[in-house]
């Protein structure tokens, strides 16, 4: 029997005892209007048992849900004074109120930006009178769960001439700067042509990623033991912007990319070298490790002509509330990167390799005396023939719910918080399609059971 040794919250217990109502009626008044569920019946049957109790630091939440008034239950326990609280709990519930408004307008704009980005490039494009451009969806994902991940935009000039001494990619980047800084799009110099003639190595690749678009967080309170998360990594090949987004999403934060807030910070109309990209993510890495975004988590790609330890791990300026994920490239995924880096002529697999494995000691050194890191180790994993990436997005999805897993086992998650939040994935209120693929993907794989979470709660 838990919780008889402290007579505050007897109170609480027998509030519920003594109401009129069966559990379920009880949880239903608690969830009433709400795409998932703030309170279950067996909650609420644990609650007259005295065999558990609600987290303190959700009082507020249960008191809003259930009253209309935060400090509801805290003023049951006595853990707060009866009188002079008006302007208070007024602007507690407004705050709370606020937002609900907020995250829904969030969903409105995250549906608008993936669905309507790549039209306003296009129209730029086309109003430059000097760019022709093709798009086609890109549609992967982990096994049997297609996701329409971006759009890809080959671009190819169609004007009289360039300037004396511009190159390609400086008169589209020119052209069409705003349209770009403004929808997060991406190099993509390795995505397959559409274009069917012979002029195809003229063109200029593109994306934009449906999977990397910005989104706000679905709690409203932090988890108990993790305000912000950042997951980082020494190549793009352990897809770590992606592996931060599915992680974003299975813990109910928000999710924002180095690479996506780098475009921010283009200066216009002055083109941008990849040189300044690279000054331009690690300037916003830094800061967010400073000052990070409660209930965030963000990717970042360390640069290599940058010393490793000080640009990801900061051992100066890390926010004590920042819970720091490494994706460590392992020996497979390695001796992948630096056969692919030979192939470019610029050096040698074994130069790479030898660069890349200093690079992984140097963060070693610097955690011994640094901000504590967890590292998860990141294999290889194939293209495939068809060119769907499918087992490199299997590895981004298992390699979050690992993230995750090691959460909840530190305490840093509290079990019913993940279930709430694996809940909004299927949220009706607010659909999202990656949403949806995500908790798709849990439901066919163990990751559901792994964390004791019944799949008949995460319907929508």
């Amino acid at each position: 029997m838990a919780n008889r040794a402290d007579p505050a919250w007897e109170k609480f217990f027998q509030y519920f005892e003594k109401y009129d109502g069966t559990p379920a009626e009880i949880a239903a008044r608690f969830n009433e209007g709400e795409a998932a569920p703030v309170v279950t019946a067996a909650e609420v049957r644990n609650w007259r048992r005295k065999h558990s109790r609600p987290p303190l630091g959700t009082l507020t939440e249960l008191g809003y849900y259930w009253a209309g008034d935060p400090f509801y239950f805290a003023r049951l326990l006595g853990a707060v004074p009866t009188e002079g609280l008006g302007a208070e709990l007024y602007a507690q519930k407004r705050i709370i109120e606020l937002r609900h408004e907020v995250h829904a307008l969030e969903a409105q704009v995250r549906a608008a930006d993936t669905t309507a980005a790549t039209g306003r490039i296009v129209a730029a494009a086309t109003a430059s009178g000097r760019w022709a451009v093709a798009a086609h969806p890109a549609i992967e994902g982990p096994t049997g769960v297609p996701i329409h991940v971006a759009d890809r935009l080959e671009f190819r000039y169609v004007g009289t001439r360039l300037k004396s001494g511009e190159t390609l990619h400086e008169t589209l980047e020119e052209d069409l700067a705003e349209a770009f800084r403004q929808n997060h799009v991406v190099p993509a110099p390795n995505s397959q042509t559409v274009w069917r003639d012979d002029r195809a190595t003229d063109s200029l690749s593109y994306s934009v990623a449906h999977t990397l678009s910005p989104f706000g967080p679905s709690r409203m309170w932090n988890h108990v033991g993790v305000e912000s998360i950042a997951v980082i990594s020494t190549t793009l090949g352990t897809w770590v912007f992606d592996v931060a987004a599915v992680v974003a999403r299975m813990i109910g934060y928000g999710f924002i990319n180095t690479r996506g807030l780098s475009q921010g910070r283009r200066p216009l109309p002055q083109p941008t070298t990849p040189a300044d990209l690279a000054s331009y993510r690690t300037e916003a890495h830094q800061e967010l490790l400073s000052s990070p975004w409660p209930r965030y988590v963000w990717g970042h790609v360390g640069e290599w002509d940058l010393p490793a330890a000080s640009q990801l791990l900061a051992p100066n300026g890390v926010a004590p509330q920042v819970k720091i994920v490494w994706l460590r490239e392992s020996d497979s995924l390695i001796d992948g990167l630096a056969s692919g880096a030979e192939h470019t002529g610029l050096t040698t697999a074994d130069e790479y390799r030898a660069t890349l494995l200093a690079r992984h000691r140097e963060i070693l050194e610097a955690m011994t005396d640094g901000p504590p890191v967890h590292i998860v180790d990141c294999e290889s994993a194939p293209a495939g023939a068809d060119g769907r990436r499918t087992l490199r997005w299997e590895r981004s999805f298992t390699l979050a719910a690992r993230i995750v897993t090691h959460l909840v086992d530190t305490n840093d998650i509290l079990m019913p918080a993940l279930t709430r939040s694996l809940q909004k994935l299927s949220d009706p209120l607010h659909a999202d399609p990656i949403n949806a693929a995500v908790l798709e993907w849990l439901q066919t794989t163990e990751w559901l059971t792994t964390w004791g979470v019944d799949p008949l709660y995460m319907r929508g």
